[in-house]
């Protein structure tokens, strides 16, 4: 199965690719500002953009939405912030990825 995980760096999104990949499956693993990773901020719509040209042609199995926002450089926790990265990126993203899904089926 091929997997695309937003937020893959750390927490969640890093235990779930080492674990897909122990059992064998493709992952596409992605992150913010991350070496080793796909580059995908889910907050910026061009970067949306990019990295579904980058996969154009690519069937996706699983898609797993675990981006979020790591307060870790002393930013505020916003409505804004969290619409930004818990829905409007995810919703953006996902658009992105379904005529894949179609076209796979």
């Amino acid at each position: 199965m091929k997997v695309l995980i937003t937020g893959a760096n750390r927490g969640i999104g890093a235990a779930l690719d080492v674990a897909l990949q122990a059992r064998g499956d493709a992952v596409l693993a992605t992150a913010r500002n991350a070496t080793g990773y796909l580059p995908l901020d889910v907050t910026d719509p061009a970067s949306h953009h990019a990295l579904a040209k980058q996969l154009d042609g690519q069937a996706i199995d699983l898609l797993v939405c675990n981006a979020g926002v790591y307060l870790d450089k002393g930013q505020r926790l916003t409505v804004e912030l969290l619409g930004q990265s818990m829905m409007a990126g995810r919703v953006s993203h996902i658009q992105r990825q379904i005529p894949r899904r179609i076209a796979r089926r």
